[in-house]
């Protein structure tokens, strides 16, 4: 009876992998359950983009289709390493690679336009903490370093950094 090992894979489903054997066999048995790369309209996002983009409504969403693959971007301001997929004039997706955080995938869609401006996860702001919450005028979304809010009625963005009054 061969003996076997439980790997879970990026989409998230069990494959038996033999243990043992020639290095070529256990490489192309691994081979093998390696999931194929969801693509976003055509540009290859991983499997937490993927799904936090089919959250938002995929194609058809707010966010609609990236204008990139999924890229490796430079540490936040506060050293949180991470990767960005930019939706035109959209938004954009974070996955966070390090920390308490990572594997997470988090979206910024109305206030993208001032978070950029302020010199996007490399500025002040760092990155995006959680999904945006709903509130009776808008919403308001944490950052690292501090707190982005979007007001509906005159549809307006500003930006707080932690410890400032609002």
């Amino acid at each position: 009876m061969s003996s076997f090992a439980l790997r879970l894979g990026a989409a998230l489903a069990l494959t038996a992998l033999p243990i043992g054997g020639s290095a070529a066999a256990q490489a192309d048995a691994a081979a093998a359950t390696v999931p194929s790369v969801p693509s976003a309209c055509g540009f290859k996002l991983s499997a937490a983009a993927f799904h936090e983009w089919t959250l938002l409504g995929g194609e058809d969403g707010r966010l609609g289709c990236p204008t990139a693959d999924e890229t490796d971007i430079p540490p936040s301001s506060h050293g949180t390493t991470s990767r960005e997929i930019v939706f035109a004039d959209h938004g954009a997706i974070f996955i966070y690679l390090a920390g308490p955080m990572a594997g997470k995938a988090v979206a910024i869609s109305d206030c993208f336009r001032l978070f950029y401006q302020y010199g996007g996860a490399s500025g002040w702001l760092g990155l995006p903490l959680g999904d945006a919450l709903n509130t009776p005028d808008g919403q308001k979304q944490a950052y690292e370093g501090g707190e982005m809010r979007f007001g509906r009625a005159l549809e307006s963005c500003e930006a707080t950094r932690t410890g400032e009054e609002d």
